[in-house]
């Protein structure tokens, strides 16, 4: 029982997420069929939803530093696009810091901050600045953007952190000497509450929870007696990628399976959408026609179902 498996190949649309100020406060999701099409091999696609959050102004939460002797009222906190995800699901989050224009900041820092039952990617500073009107004054609209994951069922929590600005000041006992001052902003704690995965897996389920497709190919078919195959595999999509297992064969019966390796991603583990690439060597037992078609078993949170990708078996 459980999913029919269908055929795919690689390709995946990213899936962003926007966070930002408007008069009402709610999730909104844009429907696939509303998004661009694509074509792949003269086949047409289309990209999954694109999510993103308003945040309502008036829910906004105000703090007040002091600089140069001045008073400055600032507003920062951590926002995920769900509060409620499923565990192990990986999803946007982000810091989001309202800071006044009229204060010059030559550095904005990179985030600290605690974590207790998720996983996440550190935070960095958008290159671009935003700017808003708030309560009758400008502010800066900073993001600092990063994906997280919940590592249990029950309440997580994200924070508190900090982030240290380098700001320049002007002294008037200096005859207006630019001087650099540095002022820690504080991002008050979330909670996550995560909620299990429904029953019902598949056999070949692991640990991959998002929307994938695979694609496996051969950089060569024509074997000596003995000799093992090299099979290139590439999962690519949105969801867990660092964590993944590799996809398996469907009927390994007449080979020896060798011990899959992956390669190492860097910094676009930050992001939600991307590939990994997985290394598998098998050798046949006794002569054979094709290779097996590949087996990768996920859960999508989207459709709150679990599915299964089967390639193509290599002739």
């Amino acid at each position: 029982t459980g999913p029919c498996p269908v055929r795919r190949s690689s390709s995946a649309a990213d899936h962003p997420a926007h966070i930002g100020i408007a008069g009402e406060s709610q999730k909104w999701s844009t429907d696939a069929r509303h998004t661009k099409v694509h074509g792949l091999n003269g086949e047409k696609r289309r990209t999954p939803p694109l999510e993103f959050k308003v945040i309502d102004e008036m829910s906004l939460k105000w703090y007040k530093t002091t600089l140069a002797g001045r008073e400055v009222r600032y507003s920062a906190a951590f926002h995920a696009i769900k509060g409620t995800p499923f565990v192990g699901e990986k999803q946007p989050v982000e810091i989001k810091l309202y800071f006044p224009t009229d204060q010059q900041v030559e550095d904005w820092g990179i985030p600290e901050f605690e974590r207790d039952g998720l996983s996440t990617w550190r935070f960095q500073p958008q290159p671009r600045l935003g700017r808003t009107g708030l309560a009758n004054r400008n502010y800066y609209a900073v993001s600092y953007p990063s994906t997280m994951s919940t590592n249990r069922e029950g309440a997580s929590t994200l924070g508190p952190g900090t982030v240290r600005l380098q700001t320049v000041q002007r002294s008037a006992e200096s005859f207006n000497r630019a001087v650099y001052q540095p002022v820690t902003i504080t991002v008050p704690q979330i909670q996550i509450d995560s909620k299990p995965l429904p029953p019902g897996a598949p056999d070949g389920f692991e640990n991959a929870i998002g929307q994938f497709e695979v694609d496996v190919h051969a950089a060569e078919t024509e074997l000596r007696e003995g000799d093992p195959i090299s099979l290139s595999m590439s999962v690519t999509g949105i969801g867990n990628l660092d964590t993944l297992k590799p996809p398996a064969p469907l009927d390994p019966e007449g080979w020896k399976l060798y011990d899959a390796s992956s390669t190492e991603r860097g910094e676009e583990r930050r992001e939600m959408w991307g590939s990994v690439e997985f290394r598998q060597y098998m050798r046949p037992l006794r002569l054979q026609q094709q290779v097996p078609p590949f087996r990768f078993v996920y859960f999508d949170p989207a459709k709150e179902a679990y599915d299964i990708v089967l390639t193509e078996a290599i002739p």
